[in-house]
C-alpha cells in the first residue's frame, strides 16, 4: 500500500504464465456522513431556508419513516410544487377509485343476474316437479265442486234441506 498526498493506492500483482504486471487502483473516500442539524424558523421562512440548504444538493427522503402526510406538507409548503408533484398522484387515485366503483357496480349487476337466473331455474324445476300434483289437486277440487253442485241440484229438485 502506497500513500501519496492523502490518496490511497492499492497495488495488485497480476501474474500469468508469460508475464507479470502491476495494477493500481485508487480508492475514493467514503461520502461524508449526513449531519443532522436542527434549526428553528417560522413557517414563512421554511421555503426559503429549504431552497437555501438544498442549493446544489439532492434531498434524500426515507420512504420507510416519512408518512404521506409529511411528504405532502413538504411538497406543498417547502418545495411549493404541489400541482407538479401531487397532481398526477391525485389524478391516479381518482382514476383508481372510479375504476373500483365501476368494478363494484359490475359485480353487483353480475350477482343480480345470477340470482335472477337461479330463481328462474328453481321456479321452473318446481313447476315441472309439481305439475302433476297440481293437476291432481285441481282434479280433486273439481270433483268436490261437482259433487257439491249435484247435491245442490238434488236439493232444489227434491226440495230437501241441504246437508254438509
Amino acid at each position: 500500500m502506497l500513500l501519496t498526498h492523502t490518496l490511497i493506492l492499492f497495488i495488485l500483482v497480476v501474474e500469468s504464465a508469460t508475464s507479470q504486471s502491476f495494477v493500481t487502483r485508487q480508492l475514493i473516500k467514503t461520502a461524508s456522513q449526513l449531519r443532522q442539524s436542527f434549526s428553528n424558523f417560522s413557517v414563512h421562512e421554511f421555503p426559503q431556508e429549504l431552497q437555501k440548504r438544498l442549493k446544489g444538493r439532492r434531498l434524500y427522503i426515507n420512504r420507510e419513516t416519512m408518512s404521506m402526510k409529511s411528504l405532502e406538507i413538504l411538497i406543498k409548503h417547502g418545495l411549493k410544487m404541489e400541482d407538479e408533484l401531487l397532481g398526477p398522484l391525485r389524478n391516479a387515485i381518482a382514476v383508481a377509485k372510479l375504476q373500483n366503483e365501476r368494478k363494484k357496480d359490475q359485480e353487483k349487476d353480475a350477482t343480480n343476474k345470477d340470482i335472477e337466473i337461479i330463481s328462474n331455474l328453481a321456479w321452473k324445476k318446481l313447476r315441472d316437479s309439481y305439475r302433476y300434483l297440481s293437476l291432481w289437486i285441481i282434479f280433486k277440487l273439481i270433483k268436490i265442486l261437482i259433487s257439491i253442485f249435484l247435491d245442490l241440484l238434488k236439493c232444489l229438485l227434491i226440495k230437501t234441506p241441504l246437508r254438509f
